[in-house]
């Protein structure tokens, strides 16, 4: 047979021993096992009449509500005062700026910045006309150190 997880688990939660609701869930909805009476709890878990009689107990108490059980206690109720509003007060405006690409990458102080490799790097740019932008020569000078060279020298033929 099947057990009904969420049968089992509503049983658990209700604190009936785990074997007992495995046996109760046992291809029962819930729907199902609440209306078992203690005999019949006490036939599917095969346990005594007294733990029948509680499993039953424990069932049929979260079935009732309290109107159900004629419980004619008082009851007392609480009125929460409303807090009041804070009024909000305008806040400045302020228009967005457009972003600029150019000017974003131009902001960034690059950790290579200082060394020679970098420096050399981004003159023979320059100097042969070459757009590169601050990552591309962030990532030449990366490539450089990580060959262990310490400066850049031009090709001779």
């Amino acid at each position: 047979m099947v057990v009904k997880s969420a049968t089992k688990k509503k049983l658990m939660d209700m604190l009936v021993p785990e074997e007992h609701a495995h046996k109760l869930a046992d291809d029962r909805k819930w729907d199902d096992v609440k209306i078992l009476t203690a005999d019949q709890i006490k036939e599917y878990c095969e346990v005594d009449a007294e733990t029948a009689t509680k499993i039953h107990n424990i069932i049929t108490g979260a079935n009732s509500s309290v109107r159900e059980s004629g419980d004619n206690s008082a009851t007392t109720s609480v009125r929460m005062k409303r807090a009041s509003r804070r009024r909000r007060t305008a806040k400045a405006v302020q228009s967005l700026e457009i972003y600029d690409k150019d000017k974003k990458l131009n902001s960034y102080e690059d950790e290579f910045a200082g060394e020679a490799v970098f420096q050399s790097i981004a003159a023979a740019a320059e100097s042969l006309n070459v757009p590169l932008t601050q990552q591309t020569i962030h990532d030449l000078t990366s490539a450089v150190f990580e060959r262990e060279m310490t400066k850049l020298t031009k090709k001779t033929s």
